[in-house]
């Protein structure tokens, strides 16, 4: 499992234009886990709590 800098570094390299082979040499790491931190950059962090408001009403 690769560190945040490592992640971070990933996007970044892969944003200028770096191919998942380069990167992965390059951090001798494998292809797979390049390719999934890449395609994970767009999905929002889960933390796991509940909605902040709900629409359902507390008293009537």
């Amino acid at each position: 499992m690769a560190t945040k800098r490592i992640r971070d570094m990933i996007r970044h390299w892969h944003d200028r234009g770096y191919t998942t082979p380069e990167i992965a040499t390059i951090l001798h790491l494998p292809e797979p886990e390049v390719t999934d931190i890449i395609n994970s950059k767009d999905q929002p962090a889960t933390t796991g709590h509940g909605p902040e408001f709900s629409d359902i009403p507390l008293f009537d």
